[in-house]
C-alpha cells in the first residue's frame, strides 16, 4: 500500500512509525528510547538508523558473524562498527584483525578474541564516550533469510512464482503426496537366517 503525498508515492512504511518496543527487558527500553530522543534533536543519519533499528523485532536484528565486521571494516582501525544486535563468532577465522565494535550483546569466544588481537568491544550505551566523531560509524545487520524459518515467508505455496515451503503440522493420510510415499521394506532372505 502506498499513500500519495503531491503526486509521489511513500511507501506506508515510511508515513507509519512504530514508536515503542514491544519487547519486555527495560534496558532494551531505556536504550531504545534514548536514542528516539538524541535522533529527534539530532541530524545525523547513523543515528536515526540505530533508534529505528532498536524498535524492530528479533527477527529483524539477526545475528552478525565477526567475519562479516572484519570484511566490512576491511583493516581500517580509525572505523567503529556499530551492531545493533548480537555479535557470534566465526571458526574459520582464526586471526581477526584489531577493530572496535558496539553491540547489543556478543558472545564469550568474541570477546576473549577481540581482545587477543588488541580489540574493544562495548555496549550501545557507550557510543558516545568511544567515539568523539559521527561519521567514523559504520553499520552492520545481518542477513534475514538465513535464518531457518525464512523459508516459509512470502507468498503462498500454491501461489504462481512462489518459493515458500508450506507449513505441515501433522502427516495425515490425506497429507502431501512427498510425505505419503512409502519407504522400501528389505525382506531378509532364507540363506541369513541359516
Amino acid at each position: 500500500m502506498a499513500v500519495c503525498f503531491k503526486r509521489k508515492f511513500i511507501p506506508k512504511s515510511a508515513v507509519i512509525k512504530k514508536k515503542k518496543i514491544r519487547s519486555p527487558n527495560t534496558t532494551l527500553q531505556n536504550l531504545a528510547d534514548f536514542y528516539i530522543k538524541v535522533a529527534k534533536k539530532c541530524d545525523n543519519f547513523d543515528i536515526k538508523r540505530i533508534a529505528k533499528r532498536l524498535t524492530m523485532a528479533n527477527k529483524d536484528r539477526p545475528a552478525v558473524k565477526i567475519s562479516e565486521i572484519a570484511e566490512k571494516l576491511n583493516g581500517n582501525t580509525d572505523k567503529i562498527a556499530v551492531v545493533v544486535g548480537k555479535v557470534i563468532d566465526d571458526d574459520r577465522n582464526v586471526v581477526v584483525p584489531a577493530m572496535r565494535i558496539v553491540a547489543l550483546k556478543w558472545s564469550k569466544s568474541v570477546q576473549e578474541k577481540v581482545s587477543h588481537f588488541n580489540g574493544t568491544l562495548s555496549t550501545l550505551d557507550q557510543l558516545f564516550k568511544v567515539c568523539s566523531d559521527l561519521d567514523n560509524i559504520v553499520l552492520i545487520n545481518g542477513n534475514r533469510s538465513n535464518s531457518k524459518s525464512a523459508k516459509y515467508w512470502g507468498k503462498a505455496p500454491g501461489d504462481k512464482n512462489s518459493t515458500t515451503f508450506p507449513r505441515v503440522v501433522a502427516r495425515k493420510l490425506n497429507g502431501e503426496d512427498r510425505i505419503k510415499m512409502k519407504k522400501q521394506v528389505s525382506l531378509i532372505s532364507d540363506s541369513e537366517d541359516e
